[in-house]
């Protein structure tokens, strides 16, 4: 999830766990190191396609972060002004390093779980990477961390252990919608000859009972769908199909078209531009309710000759921030989909 929700998730484990112990420093400490494994953004600033290709890998890794927790206990101890035992602070942040890339497994932006074994990127698809009802209770425990007057501690720490179990609920909840969502959208695709394709189910931003539904009847061949669990309506399905021909092949055949294949889990639209020799990539999985095919992630690959000459990264799309509103609310409590713009 977001960065801000990731620092309440670590500071309310330290509070939970071992404010008591360690004092109020371990709040502090066990919301820094629910920050690090996000800090690898910072590749960007080399290479626009850096987050791309590292970004959820190596420092998102279950096979690394308990190592990187012995240090960070050190570290942790020190900045703790020595209270308490080095242990219990590399205790801390093995749970603050770990639930980090946990946590985002269950988005659907794709996470390295076993990096360097494997550079397959896991998604449950079970909460929106930005998702209120999941942070703000994370707030409250830090909010009350930080108040001058305290409650008294043991209430304090039950309270925060509370919102931890509340909060992994309601991830728990997100991935039962999931499926539920996914399982009404292969119904609607049998229903229309489609029972082979290839789905993915993904919560829509700020809650998980409505979804975006993409499917890949054949290669190239999409449907792109929207159904709320609140208020269920029969699926109206868009139908997107990439572009075909020599400077396509081109495009995707090129080490930045198979990076973005590769990052997209193959929900990947590719169309000519607005230019001649130019062709756009676009990830599927991320569309906006009113234009399903305005993804923010998208890529620019600009031919010569038949050749590849450069390829870009394309901003996030102009969109209206309040009709887009407008549309998800009708969506989540009426079943209802405003008729996309021709994609």
């Amino acid at each position: 999830m977001d960065s801000i929700t990731q620092i309440a998730l670590g500071a309310t484990i330290g509070e939970a766990g071992w404010r008591r112990r360690l004092g109020g420093r371990a709040v502090v400490w066990g919301g820094f190191c629910g920050l690090v494994p996000d800090l690898d953004i910072a590749l960007g600033a080399f290479d626009p396609w850096a987050d791309l290709q590292y970004h959820r890998s190596f420092s998102h890794s279950l096979l690394l972060l308990p190592l990187a927790a012995l240090a960070f206990g050190k570290l942790g101890h020190l900045f703790g002004k020595r209270r308490g035992d080095w242990r219990a602070w590399a205790h801390l942040s093995f749970w603050a390093l770990i639930t980090h890339p946990l946590l985002d497994l269950f988005t659907s932006y794709g996470t390295q779980l076993l990096w360097p074994l494997s550079d397959r990127r896991y998604a449950w698809d079970g909460v929106s990477i930005i998702d209120p009802v999941y942070t703000l209770p994370l707030f409250v425990v830090l909010g009350l961390a930080l108040k001058r007057t305290q409650p008294p501690p043991r209430w304090r720490t039950r309270f925060a252990a509370g919102v931890l179990a509340l909060t992994t609920a309601y991830l728990a909840l997100g991935t039962w919608s999931m499926t539920r969502a996914r399982d009404r959208a292969r119904a609607s695709l049998r229903a229309e000859g489609l029972g082979g394709a290839r789905l993915r189910a993904l919560p829509t931003f700020f809650n998980n009972q409505s979804f975006r539904l993409v499917a890949e009847v054949e290669e190239g061949d999409f449907r792109i769908g929207y159904l709320s669990l609140l208020a269920p309506a029969p699926i109206e399905w868009v139908v997107v199909r990439s572009a075909e021909g020599p400077d396509i092949d081109a495009a995707l055949a090129s080490e930045r078209g198979r990076l973005f294949e590769w990052f997209s889990d193959g929900y990947l639209l590719a169309r000519r531009g607005d230019a001649p020799d130019v062709v756009e990539l676009v990830d599927l999985r991320f569309g906006t309710v009113l234009s399903p095919t305005a993804s923010v992630f998208g890529a620019r690959v600009e031919l010569e000759g038949g050749e590849v000459r450069r390829v870009k990264r394309l901003g996030r799309p102009e969109m209206d921030v309040g009709a887009e509103l407008d549309a998800l609310g009708a969506l989540l409590f009426d079943g209802r989909v405003q008729r996309p713009r021709s994609p």
